[in-house]
């Protein structure tokens, strides 16, 4: 499903669609006649927020994507699962500094990430231990092919009975 921003409260408190706007949050509408028409022009980066859902399949990649960033990254709504929790902890071990918080509203986790750059992560002091996350696992694999150090990953029993191919 592509992103489709909400209405956003325009001068005098009134709704303005997203095809009136000339920009909204760094990304260019042009040729907007209704939502599933509009086209995308580049931009030079993405400022402001856009509402996830506590998904466990996005929760993994912002995080991993916050640790190769440089700088803060804060999400909210990050799934609270045990195979997210994986990605924070090997991301920890990899000399991320990760920051977590219960939500109030929604269940969610919010994460704060100080990411370390492309070339900036560290290596582990022991295996990182990806839990029973494939995705971890599989995500983390290929970060760690392109590092200069070598790292070991290793999962619970589940997991090191699965195919990785």
């Amino acid at each position: 499903m592509p992103f489709v921003p909400s209405y956003n409260e325009g001068a005098g408190g009134r709704k303005v669609a997203p095809r009136m706007l000339k920009s909204w949050h760094g990304l260019v509408f042009a040729g907007c006649n209704s939502v599933s028409e509009c086209k995308l022009q580049s931009a030079n980066g993405l400022v402001g927020a856009a509402p996830l859902p506590g998904d466990k399949s996005i929760s993994h990649r912002l995080a991993l994507l916050g640790a190769l960033a440089e700088g803060t990254t804060e999400i909210s709504g990050y799934s609270s699962g045990a195979d997210c929790r994986s990605t924070l902890e090997c991301l920890r071990g990899l000399g991320v500094e990760v920051e977590t918080s219960q939500e109030e509203v929604g269940g969610g986790l919010s994460v704060r990430i100080e990411g370390r750059g492309l070339g900036g992560l560290e290596p582990s002091a022991s295996a990182l231990d990806t839990g029973n996350s494939g995705t971890t696992l599989r995500l983390l694999a290929g970060i760690l092919a392109a590092q200069s150090f070598r790292s070991v990953l290793t999962g619970d029993a589940s997991l090191q009975r699965r195919p990785m191919r």
